[in-house]
């Protein structure tokens, strides 16, 4: 409907309304003279498009769909005296007494409508308007209403008017952090998928730095979707223009890896992560500055700075809080927290009530303008103290560019506020007292972590530094350049993915291990003889080992037996070209006869098993102590053999022999 209307009719009319204060009277403003006259509307919108956001003369431009004729009119009403009050005000509370309300203006025609809305402030510089009575510096609250000429109320919104002081002293440093929260591009199999919604964050993210250029911007995003970004995207052409924060390959849980032991395994992804970050965008993130994602510890604390770790930005459920008695207004200054060592880290919070103005539905310029209001407020509760804000929208927040452009140029613009980056925020916003937030000197404020128990992940870190190990004995198989083994270290990586569910993180582990076998399946071993006869004490023992891989690749093959010798040694690397590999074993039998022979083959660290084989070898010669033991014996054998034939023979002296003179006698 809306484009019908666009398509048939679409007209600026620029309207001046100059306002009195209502003791003197409201004048009557012109617009544009219509081209038709229709009757009163029944319905219509109302949307702001911009506005100045603080200046001598305000200015707010907007759209408005009607049916019929309608008018515009602006209320303002008493400044906002805190942050909660403000806060109430877009919320709906009551306003109260109105200081002023502009003379309506009639839009007489129906259709789409663009109006420019200028009010003069006391401090104007032009003739043409008549200032309204804001007799103070503050932040008012300003209805517009959209009322058919019946009086009926079709829509409105509250925007603010923001009066600074002539001279203001100390601007509010803004910190932008934007978070971009993905699931892993890298999927389980090696595809790599960026959601719809990913892509259209990071567009509308160029979108608003490329039509609002300056300013400051950090950009937690992890490497791994760093790395899947299509060229197409943009953004590393602005990548000077946003900081990248320092962050693992993928979010973990840093406090959980920590307390299983994984911490050596933690700095690896945390190294990979600034790698990739420096090759996607050409700087290595600054690690003295750490964006904490999770809750951390002390022991977690003093781990980190070890690592280089000076700063820590925290989330404000990540700490306790504070007391309302001595803090009674919002912090926007720095404080320590310290580790299980002692040692102070300059510490600064996210401020989550802001999160709440980041817009999720229409109007996006109007609520930059509420948060930039809401920004303003905080410099009148304490101006002239050196202070600054973090600001981040919720975690699930679809990213809008003309929200983030006009809040962009709102920074730029606003004399209370000044668009700034972490390292400066560091370095020149002032740190609060123990005492509260009187301005007087003392002890600075000591806040204290949250403890909370983190995820139990000890099944997964045992199957992870599982895996880990059997990629890094691929990698003496194949060797540390073979290209299938870059997509296994990364998949193993994003497997340790905080945003995975466990069973998701489980397939990725499982496909990983699947890989691997199909790999190593590629490397058969041949079937060896069963059994093998060895004419002399020593052969060759044939064993065929098939490389259907691409590439080379090493084993190591053990051999093992209780009754033969191996004289090139018991394990013996080789080189396997792709194809078939002949392989003989030189082999010592220490006896004749039959000895079991076992062989075994892996990868050169012994850790991939590709094989193992019994095999029988029989030997039919005789060493040398067998023969010398052979001889004896058949020395010793022939020796008793004669002595005992000998001793079976008769003795001639004892053989008798008849007298011959006997015989004739008888």
């Amino acid at each position: 409907m809306i484009y019908r209307w666009l398509s048939r009719l679409v007209l600026t009319l620029i309207l001046i309304v100059n306002c009195f204060p209502l003791a003197a009277g409201a004048e009557t403003a012109t617009a544009a003279t219509p081209i038709t006259s229709e009757p009163s509307a029944t319905s219509g919108s109302l949307d702001l498009i911009g506005q100045t956001t603080s200046a001598t003369d305000f200015t707010a431009t907007v759209r408005s769909v009607v049916n019929g004729s309608a008018t515009i009119d602006i209320t303002v009403y008493r400044k906002n005296s805190n942050r909660e009050s403000l806060r109430a005000s877009i919320a709906g509370s009551p306003l109260g007494t109105p200081l002023d309300t502009t003379k309506p203006i009639t839009l007489s025609q129906s259709g789409l409508i663009e109006a420019s809305v200028a009010l003069a402030t006391p401090r104007s510089t032009n003739t043409n308007l008549k200032a309204i009575d804001l007799a103070t510096p503050g932040v008012y609250p300003a209805v517009v209403s959209l009322r058919s000429t019946n009086d009926l109320l079709l829509d409105s919104f509250i925007t603010h008017i923001v009066v600074a002081p002539a001279e203001p002293v100390e601007a509010i440093r803004v910190v932008t952090v934007l978070e971009l929260n993905a699931e892993p591009a890298l999927q389980a199999d090696g595809s790599r998928t960026l959601s719809d919604a990913t892509l259209g964050d990071l567009e509308a993210l160029v979108a608003a730095v490329t039509n609002q250029p300056n300013g400051p911007l950090h950009l937690g995003i992890t490497p791994e979707t760093l790395n899947a970004l299509p060229s197409t995207t943009g953004l590393l052409a602005t990548s000077n223009q946003i900081d990248i924060l320092p962050r693992p390959y993928v979010d973990i849980d840093t406090t959980a890896w920590y307390d299983v032991g994984l911490d050596s395994e933690y700095i690896g992804i945390l190294s990979t992560g600034l790698n990739a970050a420096n090759g996607a965008t050409g700087s290595v993130p600054d690690m003295t500055i750490w964006p904490a994602q999770e809750s951390l510890n002390p022991r977690v604390l003093s781990y980190l700075g070890a690592l280089g770790v000076e700063q820590v930005l925290f989330r404000e459920d990540h700490l306790e809080p504070l007391p309302t008695d001595t803090f009674p207004l919002t912090l926007t200054q720095k404080f320590d927290i310290i580790d299980a060592n002692g040692r102070r880290f300059t510490s600064a919070v996210i401020d989550t009530q802001i999160s709440d103005r980041f817009p999720r539905g229409t109007d996006p310029e109007l609520a930059a303008h509420q948060l930039l209001a809401e920004l303003s407020v905080l410099y009148f509760e304490q101006p002239g103290v050196e202070r600054g804000i973090i600001i981040t929208p919720p975690h699930d927040w679809p990213i809008s560019a003309p929200f983030l452009s006009e809040l962009r140029h709102g920074l730029t613009t606003n004399p209370l506020l000044v668009a700034t980056d972490l390292s400066d925020y560091f370095s020149n916003v002032s740190t609060a007292f123990h005492a509260g937030q009187a301005l007087t000197l003392g002890p600075n404020l000591i806040r204290h972590m949250v403890e909370t128990p983190p995820n139990n992940i000890e099944a997964f870190a045992r199957s992870y530094a599982d895996t880990q190990a059997t990629i890094f004995s691929l990698r003496s198989l194949l060797g540390a350049d073979h290209p299938f083994l870059p997509s296994l270290d990364e998949r193993l990586l994003v497997s340790a993915s905080s945003a995975l569910s466990q069973e998701k993180a489980a397939q990725y582990i499982t496909t990983i291990r699947n890989d691997i076998t199909a790999i190593t399946d590629h490397i058969v071993i041949g079937e060896p003889p069963r059994r093998i006869t060895f004419a002399s004490h020593s052969g060759r023992f044939p064993l065929t080992i098939e490389n259907a891989l691409d590439t080379p690749a090493a084993v190591l093959i053990g051999l093992s037996s209780d009754k033969l010798g191996f004289p090139d040694g018991s394990e013996q690397p080789f080189t396997l070209n792709p194809g078939t590999n002949k392989i003989e074993l030189l082999v010592n039998a220490r006896l004749s006869g039959d000895a079991t022979l076992q062989i075994v083959v892996t990868s050169p660290d012994r850790t991939i098993h590709l094989g193992d084989y019994r095999s029988t070898v029989r030997t039919t010669a005789l060493n040398g102590v067998g023969l010398i033991i052979a001889i004896v014996a058949l020395v010793f054998l022939a020796v008793w053999w004669l002595r005992t034939h000998n001793s079976r023979r008769p003795n001639p002296d004892l053989i008798f022999v008849p007298d011959s003179t006997t015989e004739s006698t008888g």
